[in-house]
């Protein structure tokens, strides 16, 4: 359409549409909470906004309260994942133990095999007396059992190890899954405000 100046002018009927058009709606159903307010009256058709105004509100707590939980499981699996980390630690250092006191067990074992076969050998050919000998197989058998109970402790110790670890596993995996549970209920909650995608003009 051209103007010009001059006693002559001539009227044209025209319809005028926007280069860009979008139609909004929530994502997520609930109750409006509020609603853009302009001058002291709601938004309407002729008003300008600009991008990213949040235009109306749902009413959230339902969606927080879906969050809280989320967040809360998520505190428990950390919690449990530091717990089963204590409880590795404390197995570790229960193997490193029963690792010593085997040491210890099996050499005094072996001292008292020794003295147990020259005690046998010196009792076939009756050079020491039936108490020393019975003596001597006597601290051969204790030292075998504590031995025996030094291998059964760090048998158990090390299973502990590896029970903790796997407990370790499965806790980081409950971590991650209940991160991720949080930020799927946290869409909702950001999809409870209806923004304006650009600036432009309510129709």
């Amino acid at each position: 359409v051209e103007t010009h100046t001059g006693t002559n002018s001539t009227r044209y009927s025209a319809s005028i549409r926007p280069s860009s058009q979008v139609e909004i709606a929530f994502k997520v159903g609930g109750y409006v909470e509020s609603i853009k307010q302009r001058d002291e009256r709601h938004i309407q058709a002729g008003d300008t906004v600009g991008k990213g105004a949040v235009l109306a509100q749902l009413r959230q707590s339902d969606y927080v309260a879906k969050v809280n939980e989320a967040r809360s499981q998520q505190g428990e699996a950390r919690s449990a994942l530091d717990t089963n980390n204590a409880q590795l630690k404390e197995a570790i250092t229960s193997v490193e133990t029963s690792r010593a006191q085997l040491k210890d067990a099996e050499a005094a074992f072996e001292r008292a095999k020794l003295d147990f076969g020259r005690a046998q050998a010196l009792f076939a050919t009756q050079s020491i007396t039936k108490p020393d000998f019975d003596a001597a197989k006597e601290r051969y058998e204790i030292a075998k059992a504590k031995y025996d109970a030094a291998k059964a402790q760090l048998a158990v110790a090390e299973a502990k190890v590896s029970t903790a670890k796997f407990q370790i596993g499965a806790a980081e995996s409950r971590v991650k899954t209940s991160e991720a549970v949080v930020y799927t209920a946290s869409i909702p909650l950001g999809d409870a405000h209806l923004r304006s995608p650009l600036s432009g003009v309510v129709i």
